[in-house]
């Protein structure tokens, strides 16, 4: 029998308060496992509940970069859920004990949770949950009475860099024994419920996941996928790759699709799918961030006025630093409210 939700989240809050206070103590322990834990949030009307949301955050990540849409979701009347891949959220050793299959059982841990409360089911994922949520989708839409409506892919994780292929090689001759953890670049700034370090195992995870993916989107070549797709991505992230994302929109999206992307400079994007391009290059922002996108200017510890970034300059200048060693790196997103209306009205 599988766990409910609500036991898998008490399972989840002692593994991992068991971890976090190893390394804090009281009110900041506290906050730490707040921001590390899968939620669930309801909407305002009791069961039954018409509409599921299964939210998915990324790699090295927690369930909290997805909390703002969270929100938002719940307040349209959605029952959400938002889960903690294995892994993730107590210390970055714990990744080399998972692999992308447990990543992907929690994605149907989730699913069949709101599948038992809900009549229609709503993935929304973020980095490489957009990754596994696509690939879920694909797999439980060829099952009988599936769910599954519509996809959220917000900067879905679709390709790495050439060096990371390299990676599962490696873990299959053991030879990672003799290479160092790795650190986030300085793009990947820290904070509290996600990782700075990581290994190379886990990284082969990554990229396995994404030759896995590739093959299951090979069917699909001249058609387009069987679920509405609503992706949006920043061209100038540097988390993950813009190409493969382009090609998606190219190959796959339809009318029934939507692709929201920002960018400071022109695209040619396909005629045939609605689209919205926006530009973020005005006063002290200068693009839009990978980990910004899902996040409301308005929450308390990425927002605007949250406490992450303390007291900078008042001319301090954000973005992705990957474009410029000199600028912070932009943890909010200031076109989030256009974006969760677009995707309001999208799921309608």
């Amino acid at each position: 029998m599988s766990r409910s939700f609500a036991q898998y989240t008490k399972d989840c809050e002692q593994y991992v308060r068991s971890i976090r206070s190893l390394y804090y103590q009281g009110a900041k322990l506290e906050q730490v496992i707040n921001m590390s834990l899968p939620f669930e949030l309801k909407p305002a009307h009791e069961a039954p509940y018409k509409k599921g949301m299964l939210m998915a955050h990324g790699f090295l990540s927690s369930p909290y970069l997805m909390r703002s849409l969270a929100q938002d979701f719940a307040k349209a009347n959605f029952l959400v859920r938002a889960v903690l891949l294995p892994g993730h959220g107590t210390q970055y050793q714990d990744l080399d004990n998972y692999t992308w299959e447990d990543w992907l059982a929690t994605i149907k841990l989730g699913y069949d949770s709101l599948a038992k409360d809900c009549e229609e089911i709503y993935l929304c994922g973020f980095s490489i949950g957009a990754t596994l949520s696509l690939l879920f989708a694909l797999s439980a839409f060829k099952q009988q009475n599936c769910k599954i409506k519509k996809l959220i892919l917000l900067g879905p994780c679709l390709g790495v860099k050439p060096i990371a292929k390299t990676f599962p090689f490696l873990v299959k001759k053991n030879l990672t024994r003799f290479l160092p953890k790795l650190f986030c670049t300085q793009a990947e700034a820290e904070h509290l419920g996600s990782y700075t370090q990581f290994s190379i195992k886990s990284v082969a995870q990554v990229t396995e996941l994404l030759s896995l993916l590739k093959k299951e989107l090979k069917p699909y070549q001249k058609q387009q996928i069987p679920l509405p797709l609503f992706i949006s991505a920043s061209h100038e992230d540097g988390t993950v790759k813009f190409k493969p994302i382009s090609q998606l929109v190219k190959t796959h999206l339809q009318k029934q699709d939507y692709f929201y992307v920002y960018s400071n400079h022109p695209l040619k994007l396909p005629k045939n799918t609605p689209n919205t391009t926006i530009n973020m290059h005005k006063g002290n922002i200068l693009a839009m961030s990978h980990v910004a996108i899902p996040v409301a200017p308005t929450d308390p510890y990425f927002g605007k006025d949250g406490s992450y970034y303390g007291q900078l300059p008042e001319n301090t200048k954000f973005g992705e630093p990957h474009l410029t060693h000199s600028i912070k790196r932009l943890t909010y997103n200031p076109d989030y409210n256009n974006l969760k209306e677009k995707i309001l009205a999208w799921l309608i």
